[in-house]
């Protein structure tokens, strides 16, 4: 019976079949969580203890593949959870010196250094773990050190890399707030743009490009991902595939929030790639060669015409009462896809963990968000709740950063600490 129950699931992992075989995972479960193992080198993969989940490993031609069928959490290890408290927090609402205005990225430095975005004011500023400011830098302006439009900040290794999205030009700082280097940037693909830019400790970067300028009121571009060296821009393109649904409102080019998407991060030496409308992590190496391809069991919710008027509402509430009604029925005449997507972003931790958060619709940024979280090895750990108000923008070893909003919509950057229960036990995490 074990036997068969795994060729059900194994299927699903080989690609055969993409639906979910809900009834079979259950028993299956079962008889697992009663120490049912199929025998080690069985040619069905290997049933296996990960990270205190229960995993099946493969190996096909050379790519290792892990199927989580129970997450950690729920085998009786510790849960982890983000607490409700700031253990650190910087901003202020009367002090202009600490005012932070379109916060666009945080990263957290030797000594514990809390480098942020300050995106309205042109700046980068540092903090001390006291609270107190360290040093700041920029202004607006075209110039080396200067900034038009910052829209992104984050830390890698001995550097601190700043986006502007104006002049297409990333800034290379130290920790002191020196600027060490700066470079444009651009696509590596044929007519294509950034999106997105990560980078790790060996000063390696990878980024996401689309194409742009596709004809139809929807259209599926082109996803490229590449990497490189992050000083002189220099690098390849590790994959391609179709990985963006974009929609078009007349004149506006967007993304299409309920179609794919594609999500990259990146460790030492893998860069992460997820579509969302898929449950599964690709990991590549720096040469492009596909390493490893982490799954976990979930089930696609469907996308059907009630779903569809409601947001289509909710997202019109924020126009002027004249317009609301053209842009719903703009919005429910274009091509939406048959389910929503699992996941909407992707955050690799300092000790290379993936989380991975939840996709929900209909909810705001400022509510309570779930996330996946994904071990180093491959193991579904489980889900983590991130409190209401919150919302996460890195991770380190044993704490969360993220941005806090308070009721007048004033922001405020803090550090939480990230905990594990143990029955009715909390602690710090190891």
């Amino acid at each position: 019976m074990l036997e068969e129950l795994l060729e059900v699931t194994l299927r699903r992992v080989r690609g055969v079949t993409p639906r979910r075989v809900v009834g079979d995972f259950l028993v299956l479960s079962v008889l697992l969580s009663l120490g049912c193992q199929e025998p080690s080198g069985s040619p069905l993969g290997e049933v296996v203890t990960l990270d205190e989940a229960r995993v099946i490993l493969l190996d096909s031609a050379g790519v290792e593949i892990v199927e989580t069928v129970i997450p950690a959490w729920e085998m009786g290890e510790g849960a982890w959870t983000v607490s409700d408290v700031a253990g650190f927090r910087v901003g202020s609402v009367d002090d202009p010196l600490l005012y932070l205005a379109r916060v666009r990225g945080v990263a957290v430095g030797p000594g514990g250094v809390v480098v942020v975005g300050n995106a309205l004011l042109h700046e980068i500023l540092a903090f001390t773990r006291d609270g107190g400011v360290l040093w700041r830098h920029g202004r607006q302006g075209s110039g080396p050190g200067e900034y038009e439009s910052i829209l992104d900040v984050r830390g890698c290794g001995d550097y601190i890399i700043v986006r502007d999205n104006d002049r297409r030009r990333l800034s290379i700082l130290d920790w002191t707030g020196e600027l060490v280097s700066v470079r444009s940037y651009a696509g590596m693909g044929e007519g294509t743009v950034v999106s997105v830019l990560d980078c790790n400790a060996r000063a390696q970067f990878a980024q996401l490009e689309r194409t742009i300028d596709a004809p139809g009121p929807a259209y599926m571009a082109q996803a490229v991902v590449s990497a490189g060296d992050l000083f002189t821009g220099e690098g390849r393109i590790l994959v391609e595939f179709p990985g963006f649904l974009r929609y078009r409102f007349e004149t506006t080019d967007a993304p299409a929030d309920l179609g794919r998407r594609t999500l990259i991060g990146l460790c030492d030496s893998l860069v992460h790639v997820v579509v969302t409308d898929q449950p599964e992590v690709r990991s590549y190496d720096m040469q492009g060669q596909l390493v490893r391809i982490v799954r976990w069991n979930a089930a696609a919710a469907p996308i059907n015409s009630r779903l569809l008027r409601e947001l289509a509402a909710t997202r019109a509430e924020v126009l002027p009462p004249a317009l609301r009604a053209r842009y719903e029925r703009l919005w429910l005449e274009l091509p939406h896809p048959d389910t929503l997507p699992f996941v909407d972003e992707l955050i690799v931790s300092s000790s290379g963990q993936l989380w991975l958060r939840k996709f929900d619709p209909l909810q705001d940024r400022s509510e309570e968000s779930l996330w996946w979280v994904v071990s180093e090895s491959g193991a579904w750990l489980g889900t983590v709740a991130v409190p209401t108000a919150f919302e996460l923008m890195a991770i380190a070893s044993d704490s969360a950063i993220g941005l806090h909003r308070d009721e007048t919509r004033v922001e405020f950057v803090e550090i939480r600490a990230i905990r594990r229960t143990v029955g009715a036990k909390t602690g710090e995490r190891d």
